[in-house]
């Protein structure tokens, strides 16, 4: 259902710029390293499988992820998309023949550890590699088979993209130009060796030719079928004999097909058990950061791993001679170890609260809170009902009464997900008081024909209230999960902003996967406090909204800019089409946004160019290039 797992346009993708102090500079402050405390172990996988999800864990990235270059990639604070490796921008999609194709420029000034240059066909055999063995987690998502055929190195250094189908802004921009590269000359005959146990290509034209022959079967036995009914006497006893014989072959060529199924999920298991398990050592690498040393230290608690900046990376220079990661069986370890100045800052992807050192960064998170609710209820299914509640529904007023571990959430986009998030698209009534946020919300029902017995006034709630039918609006229920404090407590802050203008509404707490059962499969809910993780391409506003969605909301307007955004690789038309959809949908309101929870990060030591970033500084694996040492 949700894509990870979410103002004026930004400008198009450039060149990460070099800091060259100049004689008028003040020369940066540097520090010989800054040091981090982990949670838990870090694992040596090889490259394929630590982005494949079974070697993936947030140590692993947040030590490794860098190792390796990308063409492009998002800056925070305010998530630019920028050229790293490439040169410049990407040419525009072009269809040629059966294919959607593009070229990416790369700089020719980059070398692996190993001294060799940094080519297309690097690019090229990265990609291809993974579309081969249909690798899961990070690389299906960027290098996706739905969307992705192959890649060509047309020249040293240019690579070309070969599409099935017009790419998305997913599918490109935040897809294929993000994906890792390795290099092809380490890796080409490991990945050759693990090929081996790859499905033969017959296996898969097998598959199709039974698959057809199925389909034929299937119409015959229908056929057959149909006509034993019409039949009579000795035609139908033949025509029955016809049906038994074509139903015994039909089953035969399921069986087959079922086996082939079988045996092709087997060789790729195999094969990408066999890539897995390659030998890396040795490999060369290109990346911001590298390994101080040519062995990743295994594994358990209490280990250190050092990295060092490289200083021929693309991008800002570190201030930091090295990163230093300690690992510590708890956080309570790591907190003491902060409080005793053995480490600088903390990494930890869970949200936490701040201790010990005074600095602090209080960020926002995507696990984002919603008050959803059922349009296909008919009270629901009015907009000017739901319009009026949002009105009601002060989200700071909110966030202040869940204490300091939230923050308002007032748009359907985070405000740090950069050009993605629309001032415009904000709720109905959003910086307005009490007063005026209940006086609109009257004025809402009544000019769509809502009526009391007794009117919202002042102090006075509304009783009675009628819709514009004449019937009285029924009690409605709000479901929400009993194990989460503050999701009760958000649904108990609605359920009084109903009641005071008249809407019988009542909190109903119940085991959390009920609730989600009841929104994403029965439908027998009026109105949930739910909460979900937001991917940082809001594509997941469709997934919800567009024709067919989730929620059931289907407006032309939507659907249409959905089919646009899913259309487009112009990232500035992506958008301004997302804001478009958010516009929309802060004044339809099929959903609520309620409030995310806050990530603080306590540090000493260091400071960053930035006051908050989206998840915290685990969000971005602490940022170690970004970092900027305290004088004494």
């Amino acid at each position: 259902m949700l894509a990870i797992l979410a103002s004026a346009c930004a400008p198009g993708p450039t060149s990460m710029p070099h800091l060259i102090p100049t004689p008028t500079m003040a020369a940066p402050a540097r520090a010989p390293e800054i040091r981090f405390a982990l949670i838990g172990e870090v694992t040596d996988h090889n490259v394929w499988m630590l982005f494949d999800g079974r070697g993936y864990s947030y140590n692993n990235y947040a030590v490794r992820a860098r190792y390796w270059p990308r063409l492009y990639g998002t800056s925070p604070p305010d998530q630019v998309f920028e050229a790293v490796t490439a040169s410049g921008l990407p040419t525009e999609i072009r269809q040629e023949g059966i294919f959607h194709t593009a070229t990416v420029p790369l700089r020719t000034d980059l070398r692996w550890t190993d001294g060799a240059p940094f080519t297309a066909q690097d690019v090229a055999f990265t990609v291809n590699a993974a579309l081969k063995f249909d690798l899961g987690f990070d690389w299906h998502d960027y290098y996706d088979p739905k969307w992705l055929d192959h890649a060509e190195a047309v020249a040293p250094d240019t690579v070309k993209f070969f599409f099935k189908r017009a790419p998305s802004v997913q599918a490109w921009q935040y897809g294929a130009l993000q994906g890792p590269v390795v290099q092809e000359r380490f890796w080409s005959s490991r990945v050759a060796a693990a090929a081996e146990s790859l499905p033969p290509d017959d296996l898969r034209a097998n598959m199709e030719a039974l698959s057809g022959k199925i389909a034929t079967l299937q119409q015959e036995v229908n056929g057959l079928y149909a006509a034993t009914l019409a039949a009579q006497s000795e035609q139908a006893r033949e025509l029955q004999a016809d049906l038994k014989r074509k139903q015994g072959d039909l089953d035969e060529a399921t069986n087959d097909l079922t086996e082939a199924e079988e045996a092709l999920q087997k060789a790729m298991n195999d094969a990408r058990l066999a890539l897995s398990q390659e030998n890396d050592d040795g490999e060369p690498l290109l990346g911001g950061w590298l390994p101080a040393d040519d062995t990743l230290h295994e594994a358990q608690a209490g280990a250190t791993i050092v990295n060092v900046p490289n200083h021929d990376f693309p991008g800002p220079a570190p201030s930091f001679d090295r990163a230093v990661y300690h690992t510590y069986e708890t956080r309570e370890a790591a907190a003491r170890a902060l409080a005793g100045g053995e480490i600088d800052v903390i990494l930890d992807p869970l949200p936490h609260a701040a201790g010990g050192p005074p600095s602090a960064m209080i960020s926002p998170t995507r696990s984002m809170r919603f008050l959803v609710f059922n349009l296909d209820s008919r009270r629901l299914g009015d907009p000017s009902l739901r319009q009026a509640l949002a009105c009601m529904i002060d989200q700071q007023e909110l966030a202040g009464l869940l204490g300091a571990g939230t923050a308002p959430l007032v748009s359907f986009v985070e405000r740090g997900d950069g050009s993605w998030y629309s001032e415009e698209a904000r709720m109905p009534c959003t910086d307005l008081d009490a007063a005026s946020r209940a006086a609109q919300a009257v004025e809402i029902l009544k000019a769509h024909s809502y009526t009391w017995e007794r009117d919202p006034a002042g102090a006075e709630t509304g009783q009675g209230l009628r819709g514009p039918d004449g019937a009285a609006v029924p009690e409605m229920q709000l479901l929400a999960p009993a194990s989460d404090e503050l999701r009760m407590a958000a649904a108990a802050y609605v359920e009084q902003r109903g009641l005071i203008l008249g809407i019988p509404l009542n909190v109903k707490p119940v085991p959390a996967d009920v609730v989600d059962y009841a929104v994403l499969s029965s439908g027998d809910y009026d109105m949930a406090v739910v909460g979900w993780r937001a991917s940082p391409y809001p594509g997941y506003l469709c997934d919800w909204f567009s024709a067919g969605g989730d929620f059931h909301y289907e407006p032309t307007s939507v659907t249409s800019l959905c089919g646009e955004l899913a259309a487009t690789s112009d990232l500035d038309k992506a958008f301004g089409l997302a804001r478009e959809i958010q516009r929309i949908l802060a004044n339809e309101v099929p959903m609520v946004p309620l409030y995310s929870p806050v990530t603080t990060d306590s540090f000493r030591n260091v400071s960053y160019p930035f006051a908050e970033v989206l998840d915290g500084l685990a969000g971005v694996y602490g940022a170690p290039e970004l970092a900027i040492p305290e004088t004494p």
